[in-house]
């Protein structure tokens, strides 16, 4: 079950992405949207680690979640924002 769970932050980064963009913040206000994100992505997470210590379960996927979590959003704040990341989707682009 706690796969399953975990299945569903992966797919809901995406889906609350978007409502964040295109229904409440518009599409001028890209950092706001992927900060909410990120803050309403990883507070459950947290919760539900701190549920499962609670439980005496350490082995759980909700840390890996939160980690690639992490690391997508520390991404787009730091390389997303670099001259070789942007020469590459110009790149993929032209192709």
């Amino acid at each position: 079950m706690r796969f399953m769970i975990s299945t569903l932050f992966a797919i809901g980064t995406a889906i609350i992405f978007r409502i964040f963009l295109l229904w409440i913040l518009g599409v001028d206000r890209l950092n706001t949207a992927v900060a909410g994100n990120w803050i309403i992505l990883t507070i459950p997470l947290l919760t539900l680690i701190y549920l499962d210590l609670r439980r005496g379960i350490k082995r759980s996927p909700y840390w890996i979640v939160t980690l690639l979590l992490a690391i997508a959003h520390i991404g787009y704040w730091t390389y997303a924002k670099s001259e070789g990341w942007m020469a590459f989707c110009q790149w993929f682009m032209n192709l």
